[in-house]
């Protein structure tokens, strides 16, 4: 994601507004993208996108140019993401007829994702120290094979070894000690 330039940002505080279109242009596609992830329903992000913008836009003179502005935004974006999902959970409480069933399933799931997360964690403390910081460079801080290789200083496809062979590591204490049919990363 491009960051819009900080001059643009000053003229719309300036009281350029028409020029807030460039920057809805812009973040419009991964603020949309970011949000979804959040909120896993398509009608929902779009809705958190415009009030994200419309926030943005109201509050633009207060935003301090110290951050970049996608900081901001985003921010400003996953708060109103997080209110959505407490106010989901707090209808889903109050609803009466609670699938009992589904109930259980669901926390078996959550108790199994814990279960494999503490594994993978111990694994991580185990396996040789290159690899481990590589995945947790791409899957964690999602960063790319250019932006490790050039945080580790090793040449790119030595990242992509490192993340293969850490996640085959991986796999096989997982199959070992958690069967699952098909683990896939």
């Amino acid at each position: 994601m491009r960051e819009v330039n900080p001059n643009l940002i000053r003229q719309i505080k300036q009281g350029r507004y028409e020029l807030f279109d460039v920057v809805i242009e812009e973040y419009q596609n991964p603020l949309f993208a970011f949000l979804y992830r959040m909120v896993r329903d398509a009608d929902d992000a779009c809705d958190l996108c415009q009030d994200t913008f419309f926030k943005a836009y109201k509050y633009i003179r207060s935003f301090k140019e110290e951050a970049k502005f996608s900081t901001w935004l985003f921010r400003i974006g996953y708060r109103l993401a997080l209110n959505m999902i407490k106010r989901r959970k707090k209808h889903a409480e109050s609803l009466p007829d609670i699938d009992l069933q589904k109930e259980v399933e669901d926390s078996v799931q959550k108790l199994e994702r814990k279960e494999i997360g503490l594994i993978v964690g111990r694994v991580m403390n185990e396996i040789h120290t290159n690899y481990s910081v590589a995945l947790h460079l791409f899957y964690k801080e999602e960063k790319t094979y250019q932006e490790i290789a050039s945080i580790m200083k090793i040449p790119e496809n030595t990242v992509k070894s490192h993340i293969f062979r850490g996640k085959e590591a991986i796999r096989k204490v997982l199959v070992k000690e958690y069967p699952i049919d098909n683990l896939a990363f």
